[in-house]
């Protein structure tokens, strides 16, 4: 449990994969300003992240084999769904007792359930309070800065963004994506090249964004191995202020007291209804939506990097 009297003056030693390292930058201040010193040898506490994204497997098996011995340690998996694909990484926990933190609790598992005990939810941190940007023409975006791909697919995307361009009448939304696919820098050609390969039957424009923008409406709908994920708290969601639209994010939503849009579909995300959503989000257009984005501020007001770290230094 949390423990009220203990001390938040430590010295932590933060470990993590290069693939963390924005989410790294974020909690070091955090740990700063809760009165802590980030050392790099002989710490009072490790914090130990494990990530389990595809491109941090080699960093995360080297920092699992570099900490095995030390018993001052918290964990952090950041993919604890994903985790659960790696056999040799669960190795390191089979007689081990330590303090483990996650995201949300949504993922069920022999693995998980057998460390209950030792398991605290603890909400991802919000990286800024930015709002929305807006596009040229002052509409309301639909879309997200993002790794695509990977566990984000632009079809789900792009039929969302059909749906609503159906019943949006007014066309007071713009449709954006930036960031990644898998893995390599998205450009407006590639964007455009993996739009051609869907069905388009009138769909919208989808425009690339160069910069990282903040949407109205952050388009999160992820999958893993192209089925509903149940361990996924992106750092997507909580760079700026926005309403996400997901399929599942690990009970994020009500953990951290979010409005969100969350799309309704099977676990094996064959039965999508996108056109419910639509309506959701469509629906919210008159002020609704400027209200869920003060409601959603005010959340991430309590939800910031120093109480992230106040939260894991209270961990005993």
């Amino acid at each position: 449990m949390l423990q009220p009297g203990y001390p938040l003056k430590m010295k932590v030693q933060i470990h993590g994969a290069s693939t963390l390292r924005s989410f790294t930058d974020s909690i070091t201040n955090g740990f700063l300003e809760a009165g802590s010193d980030v050392v790099t040898r002989n710490p009072d506490v490790h914090f130990i992240q494990v990530h389990s994204s595809p491109e941090s497997l080699l960093e995360d098996l080297e920092i699992l084999k570099a900490t095995e011995h030390i018993t001052k340690a918290i964990f952090l998996f950041h993919r604890p769904d994903e985790f659960l694909l790696h056999e040799h990484m669960k190795t390191f926990f089979n007689d081990r007792k330590v303090p483990i933190v996650l995201f949300g609790d949504l993922v069920q598992s022999e693995f998980w359930n057998h460390r209950k005990d030792e398991t605290r939810i603890i909400p991802h941190p919000f990286f800024n309070l930015a709002r929305p940007s807006l596009s040229y023409d002052e509409k309301i975006i639909v879309g997200a800065w993002t790794n695509w791909g990977e566990m984000r697919n632009l079809e789900h995307f792009f039929k969302l963004c059909s749906a609503i361009k159906k019943i949006d009448l007014d066309e007071r939304f713009s449709f954006y994506a930036g960031g990644f696919l898998n893995g390599k820098l998205l450009d407006n050609k590639i964007l455009q090249s993996e739009l051609m390969k869907l069905p388009m039957n009138d769909g919208p424009a989808i425009e690339h964004s160069e910069e990282i923008f903040i949407p109205h409406f952050n388009t999160q709908l992820f999958h893993l191995n192209g089925k509903k994920r149940l361990g996924e708290s992106s750092g997507s969601l909580h760079r700026g202020i926005t309403i996400p639209v997901i399929f599942e994010a690990n009970r994020a939503e009500e953990i951290e007291n979010l409005k969100a849009i969350k799309i309704h579909a099977d676990d094996e995300l064959t039965v999508i209804d996108f056109g419910r959503a639509a309506q959701e989000i469509v629906g919210l257009t008159d002020d609704g939506y400027e209200k869920w984005l003060q409601f959603n501020l005010r959340s991430a007001q309590h939800n910031l990097p120093v109480d992230f770290a106040r939260k894991i230094l209270s961990l005993k």
